[in-house]
């Protein structure tokens, strides 16, 4: 039985970080986990798209813009957590990763909004 039993307390514990972080650890798991997850997909869905250029693995360079808008998601997704499971606000003001992540996604999101053009026309936008 302790055979069977290991397998389910893994996936139990993996769920368990990917909704309800509770340490320092369970939260560095959140964030790889949906970070991957994230990304993953959209490179699934990329290969498997006929509205995009035949995948190429130099095209991975391509993709940070994805890794930036997935750990954009995993710490909107954590402060959303956060609020409805106050031991996961606990764990997420006691480290500062959530925040310096979450601060850096929205300001490096909002900094194209300065340039009044799109930089391929050069007309406005």
């Amino acid at each position: 039985m302790d055979n069977v039993a290991q397998p389910v307390n893994t996936f139990h514990r993996i769920l368990g970080d990917l909704f309800y972080p509770t340490d320092v650890t369970s939260l560095t798991i959140y964030y790889l986990a949906w970070i991957t997850l994230f990304v993953l997909a959209n490179i699934v869905w990329d290969i498997r798209s006929d509205k995009t250029p035949p995948f190429h693995i130099t095209n991975l360079r391509k993709k940070i813009s994805v890794v930036h808008s997935a750990a954009m998601f995993a710490s909107s997704l954590l402060i959303v957590i956060a609020l409805l499971n106050p031991s996961v606000d606990k764990i997420a003001r006691d480290t500062i990763v959530p925040l310096i992540l979450a601060a850096l996604a929205g300001m490096l999101t909002t900094l194209p909004a300065l340039c009044p053009y799109s930089p391929d026309s050069g007309h406005d936008v």
